[in-house]
């Protein structure tokens, strides 16, 4: 059986070989009430559900939840939180549509899917040394996706973490790659033994043991066993003190479960073999605590394009494009792949080369030159299609802009040349499209000045790109430096010269009244600043948040009440006043404000 050719450093690959041994929901932030409705709606479905946040972007995360006939404990399985280990999301994608008997499983396979499609153990730093950080209001990616994981870990009874290692662990040094330093073929758990704030104890090395002892049993190459790495990570000595910022060391200290990181090597070279051993342990672990499943089979076929769905502004009818062929389209359209067809249906992201993301997936990009479309699966290429474009004859020196399609969230604005656009600061808005006043499409770019869409290579050519405008926009190109008024620049690609302009004007982010009920039922409306005198035990029931924001993100609550932590209000909310409160305003990470509660008497 071939598997995956491991060939994607910084997205240079070279074409894909056979031979090889080794191998979206809209933009919001994640938060933790959403987490939990999800959570429980796939308690009550009874079958594999799966949700997606940040769908067809870099960052995406998807979640897997399979809930057994019969109640049991919930195994949480993390796959590619270290975007450089295959062999933990590919074992990980092997349990997502699993049916099981008894008990329940969260499968996570790509943790870190940024980091997978670049082949790199982490963009943005190493994911799995971000769960010591408590901050909900962050710009962090990874921040946010480690805190939705966080939140999974509270609702599972163990966790085990899927990763390939270096070497092979021996509790001896034998030689440099078999000794205590090495992580390859072993399960680790931050103690031998953990006792919880309310007395019990956590076997951890005895369940990892048993596990190794089953496991072990059908391991026919006596180099490959697995043995017990406890990192004692609690106590001042040990060697490895950077895992109490791990995923594992939150699962145990912080939620109390028992955690497990699942350590094959990377030296076994053999993509299928790793996840074969990664299956044993994962099936082992099941059944020492009561997880009934159906078995996943190992099968790994080369992972290879069929089609891509291509929409081509101007045209009512998408392409569907072969792999290996070529899209003939005018110079200056729009394009936006819809769909991929493969044989894998996770893992998939496109690169429309020198577009300036990893992941353009359903992503409207403007074509002014030839470029290809590559397709990965996961970190490997697995199909190409070209796009070419045909010359059309340049503007006159009398076209101007006419219009621009400007989306504002889920609405749909046209903007006439030199009028002005008004939205909230933190809205997210896109330039959808533009036209000329003859009609034209092609010939011109569109720069919203103060922003760079293409990372890459700056074109000056914003269409399709979604920009935050609360953290995307540089201020000192805004008019008078104020960061209040932008211009969205047309320009003849030929001449480079201006023609036309629409101004977004950002307004402030304000909230205007927090609705509050008494238990008598009078009904309060506070703006930010105020301080509402109570009485100890009074029942407060927080019901809603009016601004002048109606698109997302919206507004959300946290309220501080007696610790350092903040935790987010899920509305309607009922607070009983035992301490002073505080409640706070946000948009993301933006402070907008807070109320008090304070108590009388």
């Amino acid at each position: 059986m071939s598997g995956h050719p491991v060939s994607r450093p910084h997205r240079s690959l070279k074409p894909f070989n056979r031979s090889d041994e080794a191998i979206r929901i809209r933009c919001r932030r994640i938060f933790t009430a959403l987490v939990l409705a999800v959570l429980s709606f796939a308690a009550a479905w009874g079958q594999p559900h799966s949700v997606t946040y940040r769908e067809n972007s870099d960052h995406e995360l998807t979640i897997y939840f399979i809930n057994g006939k019969e109640p049991g404990k919930t195994m949480m399985i993390i796959g590619g939180i270290q975007g450089d280990e295959p062999g933990g999301y590919l074992t990980a994608d092997l349990y997502a549509d699993m049916l099981l008997e008894k008990g329940n499983l969260i499968v996570v396979p790509r943790a870190n899917f940024n980091s997978i499609i670049q082949n790199q153990r982490g963009v943005n730093g190493d994911m799995n040394r971000k769960f010591s950080q408590n901050t909900l209001f962050s710009d962090d990616d990874d921040l946010n996706i480690v805190n939705t994981l966080k939140e999974l870990i509270k609702q599972s009874d163990v966790l085990l973490n899927l990763h390939e290692g270096s070497g092979f662990y021996s509790p001896d040094y034998i030689s440099d790659m078999l000794n205590p330093l090495q992580y390859g073929q072993s399960i680790i758990a931050d103690a031998a033994l953990y006792r919880r704030p309310d007395s019990t104890v956590i076997d951890l090395e005895g369940t990892a043991k048993r596990v190794i002892e089953s496991v072990n049993r059908n391991i026919k190459n006596g180099d490959h066993i697995f043995r017990f790495n406890n990192h004692n990570t609690l106590s001042e000595k040990t060697l490895h003190l950077e895992q109490r910022k791990s995923a594992t060391f939150y699962a145990l200290t912080k939620a109390g479960i028992p955690s497990f990181g699942v350590e094959t090597s990377k030296d076994i070279k053999d993509i299928v073999t790793k996840v074969k051993y990664q299956t044993l342990v994962i099936n082992a672990f099941m059944a020492e605590y009561g997880i009934i499943p159906e078995h996943p089979s190992v099968f790994l076929p080369v992972p290879e394009l069929d089609h891509l769905v291509i929409n081509v502004s101007g045209v009512p009818t998408p392409f569907a494009v072969k792999n290996g062929e070529t899209l003939d389209i005018p110079a200056g359209s729009t394009i936006h792949v819809s769909s991929v067809v493969a044989n894998y249906k996770r893992g998939l992201s496109i690169d429309i080369v020198d577009m300036g993301n990893s992941n353009d997936i359903d992503r409207v990009v403007v074509i002014n030159s030839p470029t290809t479309i590559e397709v990965y699966k996961d970190a490997y290429l697995c199909g190409k299609v070209r796009i070419n474009t045909i010359e059309q004859a340049g503007l006159t020196e009398t076209e101007r802009l006419k219009q621009l399609e400007i989306a504002v969230g889920a609405k749909k604005f046209v903007v006439s040349e030199s009028d002005t656009l008004h939205i909230v600061k933190g809205d997210g808005i896109t330039v959808v499209n533009a036209w000329m006043t003859n009609g034209t499409r092609s010939g011109f770019r569109i720069n919203f000045v103060g922003f760079v869409g293409n990372k890459k290579f700056n074109d000056a050519e914003d269409r399709g790109y979604p920009i935050n405008t609360a953290r995307d926009l540089m201020q000192r190109f805004s008019v008078g430096e104020k960061g209040l008024l932008y211009l969205i620049d047309a320009e003849n690609i030929r001449t480079n010269e201006n023609i036309g302009t629409v101004y977004v004007a950002l307004d402030g982010a304000d909230v205007d009244y927090l609705i509050m009920e008494r238990a008598d039922g009078t009904k309060l409306a506070l703006p930010p600043g105020s301080v509402l005198r109570c009485k100890k035990q009074d029942r407060i029931k927080v019901l809603s948040i009016i601004s002048n924001i109606t698109e997302e993100p919206f507004v959300d609550a946290y309220i501080q009440n007696g610790t350092d932590r903040w935790e987010k209000l899920v509305l309607p909310a009922d607070l009983v006043l035992t301490i002073e409160m505080e409640i706070q305003f946000r948009r993301e990470s933006h402070y907008l404000g807070s109320i008090s509660l304070r108590i009388d008497g």
